[in-house]
């Protein structure tokens, strides 16, 4: 299996952008949906999901994967600290009021509800992070950290460094990362549950990056890795 580099990931976005034809909204579509059902598919049985998410790219891929959930019958729950500014996020923040999945803001919101919920989804930090973490967000995870709940990260855990792991001590510990498109080179020091997920890569991607994308079972939108 290969591990991306952080210039190998971003590369792949662009390629699918300027070669595969491609928009940013459609790949964060079926992001989101398979984040939704690896999520679903490792926690059934329980209720409450909070999904954590940052302002970019990898916010947006929580905010599609919190929709996803909600029509699979969980009960959603989203804190959005810093809410992107570009029409696609904003949009999808409008798809949250519609369907009444509540969207918190601020850490006394976050201390209040989470220990009502059974699992959190980690959409913060993407492969184009770089540290530092500024403080506002050290802090959201020291909080994600201290919670005792499950943890679902989505490509990356958040605090992380993309290439060498958790450098700082002070990233996200989660029980499940859900790696998009092909797993990072962070994902070589992850020891949990570990799954693909992003079944829409062209043979041309995966030719081009010499990725050795494993076969996907049946109509099944991720796959575990045993890595």
């Amino acid at each position: 299996m290969k591990f991306l580099t952080q210039n190998e990931a971003i590369a792949v976005d662009e390629t699918l952008f300027t070669e595969c034809g491609y928009s940013v909204d459609q790949l964060m579509e079926l992001a989101g949906q398979s984040i939704a059902h690896v999520t679903y598919h490792e926690y059934k049985t329980v209720p409450n999901i909070l999904v954590v998410c940052g302002p970019g790219n990898n916010g947006g891929d929580g905010l599609v994967a919190a929709r996803h959930l909600h029509f699979l019958g969980k009960n959603v729950t989203v804190f959005l600290p810093k809410a992107g500014k570009s029409q696609l996020l904003q949009n999808l923040i409008k798809q949250m009021q519609v369907l009444q999945i509540p969207i918190l803001n601020n850490e006394i919101e976050l201390n209040q509800v989470i220990n009502q919920q059974d699992v959190i989804l980690d959409a913060i930090f993407g492969h184009s992070f770089k540290h530092p973490v500024n403080e506002q967000f050290k802090k959201i995870l020291e909080i994600i950290n201290t919670s005792g709940k499950d943890t679902v990260s989505v490509d990356i855990p958040s605090g992380w460094d993309v290439e060498k792991g958790d450098i700082t001590g002070e990233g996200l510990k989660p029980k499940i990362l859900i790696s998009l498109s092909a797993p990072k080179l962070c994902a070589t020091h992850f020891k949990g549950i570990h799954y693909l997920g992003g079944r829409f890569l062209p043979s041309s991607i995966i030719k081009k990056f010499n990725l050795d994308t494993p076969k996907y079972p049946d109509n099944s939108l991720f796959i575990r890795l045993y890595i």
